[in-house]
């Protein structure tokens, strides 16, 4: 089933305007798919969503407590609520959206709990196999009796998470570093303390450095580098920002040491390397 769900490509469907011919209590609004989701969300939603993730891992952090994202799961947007979560990398996503009066009686019939954001999948099998049979309809999604179709096994597909949820055991210290690092990739322009980051998880900056390297290969330092020197890549490639303008923006106060560091890097200079990728290199590149 994997294969069916790989060999899709991005869509959304708006639901809404399609007409029910037997009206179902919970009719979705839309639904959608991104097989390699890389943006992180930061903002209000103004639905009731599910998201269930596939593949890849990532953090959700909803109303000042944090939820590690590790697939397959599913994650619940909430309408006039901040969400801010995302992939450390990508992940893979599908996607059902409900409008946000529908709220109550999700509430009411056990689908959805503002109280568990985020729940985990023994064995994402079958709803991978939900997921590919509403897919298979999108091509059909005008003629009649669709839409219905797919209302009810959107609600069939919530169903089966729960029956199959799985309790994850959280690993603190990978807990801590997929914060930090969170932080750290959204912000690489600032400073960062990393004693202080490492006893904000309450780990001691020893234990915090051995378990960062260990995972992510790294010191924290060269890791900042190394993401500042992408992000000047990408600024480089997309922009007619003077080099100079680029290194202070990301907090390179040296230009000097900027162009040492962006050498030993990418095997070039800053000049050569717009000269070379001006108007060819997409974001998602720059930041892989």
């Amino acid at each position: 089933m994997d294969d069916i769900i790989f060999c899709m490509d991005n869509f959304s469907i708006h639901l809404t305007p399609l007409p029910r011919r037997y009206p179902h209590s919970f009719p979705l609004t839309g639904i959608g798919y991104m097989p390699h989701k890389k943006n992180w969300m930061r903002n209000v939603f103004s639905s009731v969503s599910f998201s269930f993730i596939l593949k890849g891992e990532g953090n959700y952090l909803f109303r000042g407590r944090e939820y590690p994202v590790k697939a397959p799961c599913v994650v619940t947007e909430w309408p006039s609520e901040f969400h801010e979560y995302g992939p450390y990398r990508e992940w893979e996503e599908f996607y059902l959206m409900y409008a946000p009066e529908l709220r109550p009686e999700l509430e009411r019939c056990g689908l959805a709990n503002i109280d568990k954001p985020v729940w985990y999948i023994e064995d994402p099998a079958p709803c991978r196999q939900k997921i590919a049979e509403i897919a298979e309809l999108r091509e059909k999604v005008h003629e009649q009796g669709c839409a219905d179709r797919i209302d009810r096994m959107g609600e069939a597909l919530i169903l089966e998470t729960y029956l199959r949820e799985k309790k994850l055991e959280i690993d603190h210290k990978a807990a801590a570093i997929r914060s930090v690092r969170a932080l750290v990739e959204a912000h690489c322009e600032e400073e960062f303390d990393f004693d202080e980051l490492a006893l904000d998880q309450e780990l001691s900056p020893s234990s915090f450095r051995r378990e960062w390297n260990r995972r992510v290969g790294l010191p924290p330092s060269k890791y900042v580098t190394v993401l500042r020197i992408r992000k000047a890549c990408r600024l480089l490639a997309e922009t007619n920002l003077p080099v100079q303008e680029i290194a202070e923006s990301l907090n390179f106060s040296d230009p000097l040491y900027f162009s040492r560091k962006f050498r030993q890097i990418m095997n070039c200079t800053a000049t050569e390397y717009r000269l070379a990728h001006s108007h060819t290199m997409s974001i998602s590149d720059a930041g892989g």
